[in-house]
């Protein structure tokens, strides 16, 4: 079929689905056959469906005040590519491979040629012969770029002894034109590059079968492919990337994440200065998507982003600056005040910078026994100057004196670096500030001043100030009174955030009841949320924020002496009381652990049994859609799977979960006795006494939560015999089918039923499988399953030869369906079809029917292009 018959099939199959009429008919044959004879002069492959989308496209943004040419007809090929692709809305599906499994059989069945164009096709042949792309190797080939990306035909010859070494021969079909066959007994492994007619000259039988040229046609490599098994491991020029249809752009750059050469002739930096801004949604996508592109490499270029997409960098950066990097030339200042402004600057725990107020100028304060400052200009760089009267205005600009040590403050006033009046104000308003750093209180004869900065009191009378000890009756009466005040909290977490001791004049209850008293939101500290576990052996401790799932605490305070001050690092959190407390704060914010946490967190095999029984008898909090529920049964943790109980789980002998099969009569025992979730505390509140109850074990067994007793438990599942497989993550067979970014989106309570998973290519005999074969009859097949328990992911490979997923999730009965772009929530695997025809993924009937006929009956197309201009005429 000529490239103007294949365009007029294509308006006819298309005609119902609002096909874009912009250009009137004749006019846009004129430009498809404009493009298509530039295509084939220049060898450059293009479908007539992408050819198609990319005129469309055209004429939707040609109005666009950014396009200053508004002829088509004076545009190249390759720059309508590069033009129409620089953002969404040219995708086109790829052209559909109506390739079958078997390209050729003859009467008598003795001849026979397979499709091997597909690793699962060679596979089938596994055993019967040697050669490596039917046992692991096919991507080796396949995707190389040094072999030419061959397509691979297995031919087969029964009328030959299976002695001879042509009655079966692996065919490669190269990008170049050229042949290469590897004998049956692969010896001496493969040919050199031939002609076609060298190809028929060392395998004479092949002449014997009718259009075998045509048969062994080359089948380029979809851009799925090239995307997940060629860009991944070997990048290309910029040239050849602008010219990916946008979405594949987006998947490039996602793939070649973390790889120094992201183009084979341009650095990152010149892609992000020079290239990128040409691609404004591009540009967006890497903003909002942390670590596609290096945050340095967006620092130095941030003048080239738009002020929404700056916002985004800023604030998705992984990682905070270090300081020393205020002195480099890699960033202009305006960007260094911009880091200042949003907090992205990584300083010790003793250091303090801001921006002056005029803009001019940013100031590192060094805090200790003496302060130092350090002035950044936009010309110049003073890291180290001299406080004085004349550059006290530096010093002075910093919007938060009163978090300097008053000690401090003295100092620079004796030495007349700064006024008296300085201090003085600095008092005035601390006096008017319930949440200052500085607590002053009038006493017999003046007045108390009580520095939290670094625990330090002091006397002012008759306009003397005089120091006093801090653990003096008086002030730590008046300390111990403040416990909601802002500047104290937030200098106990500044000790705790430094990892320094705690000073030998703070009493234990008061810096308990201080932590106790910071709400939640402030207590965050690097990701981890800092608790107190008064009874503990080490009772200040810091753990994740968001769920921890393992039994180390990131920094604790105490030793095995008694001493609670002592800053111990990381501890294990053996004792139940840490967890009934992190629990209570857990639940404070609405956390859940759901299957996969649980599993991780007893799977930790550093941790005594010990251990894992406290976490469960602290009760909990679990995901209400867990499949797996925690219970203390007969000195051992048992972590029963509601749904299939003889998938049950328990701690092994090497301290790590084993398989444990329990019988549906205990299950629904242990169920029985699971009580509600609790109610959470106050979200701004800490842990309260009435808080820490303690769990009960099994043989009365634990009070867990869950469903109330008494009916409506879900039914035990029957147990499915497993598949041969691995044991892995989902995301291992969705990533290579295009789907992983899709996967991501869907709620966390879906993706953690396939933490841990099997996956497996063997799906006959499949129930599941061969219903959803049926039900597509023809337009897909089912590749792969991903399976853990009851819950079962799909992979669907599709006529166009790209890949979906419908996904069972078992107790509920829930189906899903995942393309490349959006997930779906279809009821029932029986609305599969009309699912994927709704979105243009799968053909009707009728239509595929034509396509395949044309392409094995070529004799005739002239009959079937009279009647595709009868039926045109008709529409």
């Amino acid at each position: 079929m000529n490239n103007i018959h294949k365009f007029i099939a294509y308006i006819v199959y298309n005609w119902k689905d609002n096909l874009n009429e912009a250009y009137a008919p004749k006019v846009k044959i004129q430009f498809f056959n404009k493009f298509k004879e530039e295509a084939n002069d220049l060898n450059i492959t293009v479908s007539d469906e992408e050819l198609n989308a990319y005129i469309d496209r055209f004429d939707q943004i040609k109005n666009s005040p950014k396009i200053t040419e508004k002829d088509l007809s004076k545009y190249t090929l390759s720059q309508l590519i590069k033009l129409v692709t620089t953002s969404k809305g040219a995708e086109a599906p790829e052209a559909i491979d109506i390739t079958p499994d078997i390209v050729y059989r003859n009467e008598d069945n003795t001849i026979a040629i397979y499709n091997g164009s597909k690793e699962e096709l060679c596979a089938r042949h596994q055993g019967s012969v040697p050669w490596c792309i039917t046992r692991g190797s096919y991507g080796n080939y396949r995707y190389s770029a040094e072999k030419n990306f061959p397509t691979f035909y297995l031919a087969q010859n029964t009328n030959l002894p299976s002695t001879d070494a042509l009655s079966f021969v692996a065919i490669q079909v190269r990008q170049n034109g050229r042949y290469v066959y590897t004998n049956r007994k692969n010896s001496p492994y493969e040919s050199s590059e031939m002609s076609f007619n060298q190809l028929l000259n060392e395998v004479p039988w092949l002449r014997d079968i009718p259009n075998v040229e045509e048969i062994l046609r080359y089948i380029p490599l979809s851009t799925a492919e090239k995307i997940t098994q060629q860009y991944k491991n070997r990048s290309i020029s910029y040239r050849e990337w602008s010219k990916l249809p946008y979405k594949a752009k987006e998947q490039y750059l996602v793939v070649r994440q973390g790889k120094q050469d992201l183009f084979s002739d341009i650095s990152i930096e010149d892609f992000v200065s020079k290239y990128l801004p040409q691609y404004p949604q591009l540009a967006t996508f890497v903003a909002v998507n942390s670590g596609v592109i290096p945050d340095i490499n967006l620092l130095r270029n941030l003048d080239k982003f738009s002020n929404q997409d700056v916002k985004s960098i800023l604030a998705n950066l992984r990682n905070k600056i270090p300081g020393n990097r205020l002195a480099s030339e890699e960033f202009s200042f305006d960007v260094k005040k911009l880091l200042v402004y949003t907090d992205k600057w990584g300083l010790n725990d003793d250091q303090r910078i801001y921006v002056t107020k005029d803009k001019n100028a940013i100031v590192l304060l060094q805090l200790g026994n003496d302060v130092k400052a350090g002035v950044y200009t936009k010309d110049d760089d003073y890291p180290d100057i001299k406080l004085n009267k004349r550059t006290a205005k530096y010093l002075l600009d910093y919007p938060e004196l009163d978090k300097i040590p008053l000690k401090n403050l003295l100092k620079l006033a004796s030495d007349e670096a700064i006024d008296k009046s300085v201090v003085d104000n600095i008092l005035a308003q601390a006096a008017e500030n319930p949440d200052s750093a500085i607590i002053i209180k009038d006493i017999e004869g003046g007045q108390l001043v009580i520095d939290s900065n670094d625990f330090s009191a002091y006397t002012i009378k008759n306009n003397t100030i005089s120091s006093v000890p801090f653990e003096s009756e008086e002030v730590q009466q008046v300390f111990s009174s403040e416990l909601d005040n802002a500047g104290i909290q937030d200098s106990i977490l500044r000790l705790i955030s430094s990892g320094q001791s705690m000073p030998e004049n703070l009493e234990k209850e008061t810096v308990f009841s201080i932590i106790n008293s910071t709400p939640y939101s402030r207590r965050i500290l690097d990701n981890n949320v800092v608790l107190v576990a008064p009874t503990a052996e080490h009772p200040i401790f810091t753990i994740n924020k968001d769920l921890q799932t393992d039994f180390i605490t990131y920094q604790s305070y105490g030793n095995r002496r008694g001493d609670w001050r002592v800053y111990d690092s990381s501890n294990r959190l053996e004792q139940i009381e840490y967890w009934q407390v992190y629990f209570n704060y857990l639940r404070s914010q609405g956390k859940t652990y759901n299957d996969a946490s649980l599993e991780r967190i007893f799977n930790d095999g550093g941790a005594s049994l010990n251990a894992k029984m406290n976490f469960v008898n602290a009760n909990p909090p679990l995901n209400s859609t867990n499949i797996y529920r925690p219970f203390v049964v007969d000195d051992n943790v048992l972590l029963l799977n509601t749904a299939t109980p003889s998938m049950s789980k328990t701690i092994g002998s090497r301290g790590s979960l084993i398989r444990s099969s329990i019988n549906p009569a205990t299950a629904r025992t242990l169920m029985g006795t699971v009580a509600a979730e609790p109610e959470a505390p106050a979200a701004q509140a800490g842990p309260t006494p009435a808080d820490l109850g303690a769990g009960e074990r099994v043989a009365a067994p634990l009070r867990r939560r869950g469903r109330p007793a008494g009916g409506g438990q879900p039914r035990a599942q029957q147990d499915v015999a497993p598949v041969a497989g691995d044991f892995t993550s989902a995301t291992t067979a969705l990533e290579p089918a295009g789907l992983l970014n899709i996967w991501n989106t869907l709620p966390a309570s879906i993706r953690n039923r396939f933490a841990d998973a099997t996956i497996t290519t063997r799906v006959y005999g499949d129930r599941g499988a061969g219903r959803r074969d049926n039900i597509l009859r023809g337009r897909g097949r089912v590749r792969r399953i991903v399976y853990n328990g009851n819950n079962k992911i799909y992979i669907i490979e599709l006529q166009n030869g790209t890949f979906v997923a419908s996904i069972v999730l078992q107790p509920g009965n829930s189906h899903y369906l995942l393309t490349t772009d959006t997930s779906t929530n279809i009821g029932s695997p029986d609305n599969l079809l009309t699912t994927l025809q709704a979105r243009n993924l799968a053909e009707s009937h009728k239509g595929l029917a034509v396509k395949m006929f044309l392409a094995e009956n070529p004799h005739m197309l002239g009959e079937t292009t009279e009647i595709l201009h009868k039926h045109l005429n008709k529409k």
